[in-house]
């Protein structure tokens, strides 16, 4: 849990997966048969609330028990990421393709789409959405991200009344559970508290919009048999 208002970290945070290659006693050698360790990094995000679970399922082929693989988690935020695999501190991420260095090779993991909410508190949450034109929206305060965005999500946030802000998707959730506030979120971040009848997605036919996630890695990254073992699982998926 997040703080004191029971967010679930894995839905907000980006979180680090580090590997070690390891010799166990016994000589017996794991993918990498020439060096006793190889730190392996990814990032991901949210990936293990999303049915498109591409980088799970190649984590568990990695670190099945034949391969001596040790996973650890840490949590990072994506320009973070973005600057470790650059620099060559970090082998793998997995971020938002969004405003991405071209000196990074990129795979497509999933599409992640978002449409705008409102929580049970707000005078649209009872309000039937051919009742409220699209348009109408814009009567309404709502929240500005303040993290990058494609071009799509950008215009349309421009289409509302943009009159509080979020560095994440933590406070943009904090704020449309106010009741004060409409905003974007991930589908599968808002889905617990769809589930639970506090947040309903308005005209979702218009009011939506999908960002891409990437596997990122550097165009001139040094061969390494862990990392590329788990791009093999990945492109297998």
């Amino acid at each position: 849990m997040v703080g004191a208002f029971g967010f679930h970290a894995l839905h907000f945070r980006r979180n680090i997966v580090r590997m070690q290659n390891t010799r166990r006693p016994g000589g017996r050698r794991a993918i990498h048969p020439r060096t006793k360790s190889t730190r392996f990094s990814a990032l991901t995000d949210n990936l293990v609330t999303l049915l498109a679970m591409d980088v799970t399922h190649a984590l568990a082929a990695l670190t099945a028990p034949h391969h001596e693989v040790t996973v650890h988690i840490h949590m990072e935020p994506s320009d973070a990421v973005i600057r470790g695999v650059m620099d060559g501190h970090l082998h793998v991420g997995v971020v938002p393709a969004v405003n991405l260095p071209t000196s990074l090779e990129t795979r497509l993991l999933y599409e992640e789409p978002s449409y705008l909410y409102c929580s049970a508190g707000h005078p649209l949450f009872s309000v039937p959405d051919d009742a409220e034109s699209a348009a109408q929206l814009a009567r309404y305060p709502a929240i500005r991200p303040r993290y990058p965005l494609p071009e799509s999500a950008r215009q349309a946030h421009e289409a509302l009344n943009l009159q509080a802000s979020a560095s994440d998707r933590e406070g943009a959730a904090f704020l449309i559970l106010t009741g004060r506030f409409i905003g974007f979120l991930p589908e599968h971040v808002a889905e617990q508290w769809v589930a639970a009848g506090k947040m309903r997605a308005l005209h979702t036919a218009t009011q939506h919009y999908r960002i891409p996630f990437v596997l990122i890695t550097r165009h001139d990254r040094r061969p390494n048999r862990v990392v590329d073992a788990f791009l093999e699982f990945i492109s297998g998926t």
